[in-house]
């Protein structure tokens, strides 16, 4: 992602944000940028490894725990009634 714009926003004294340059003259919002791109290159790159599920409400994360007592996760409860386990979680929100 290309953070070739430098901008000052509001309570700032100098020019000290980066953002992305503007697309047909609109500015471009960056979160949105951010995040499309990275989506996009692990769709494209591991799609038959990670799975990215958008729109979910997590309602519980499972967990397994050890003889000593930590925890794992092991997947989560989405919306409430569909389990789904994965031996890794990564959990975004915005």
């Amino acid at each position: 992602v290309p953070l070739t714009v430098l901008s000052q926003l509001g309570g700032h004294s100098a020019k000290r944000t980066h953002r992305a340059p503007p697309i047909d003259g609109r500015p471009t919002p960056i979160g949105w940028k951010i995040t499309s791109t990275l989506k996009n290159a692990i769709e494209s790159e591991y799609g038959d490894k990670i799975e990215i599920r958008c729109g979910q409400t997590v309602t519980k994360l499972m967990a397994e725990t050890s003889a000593d007592g930590s925890k794992t996760v092991t997947g989560v409860e989405v919306n409430g009634n569909i389990v789904i386990g994965a031996d890794a979680v990564v959990l975004a929100t915005g």
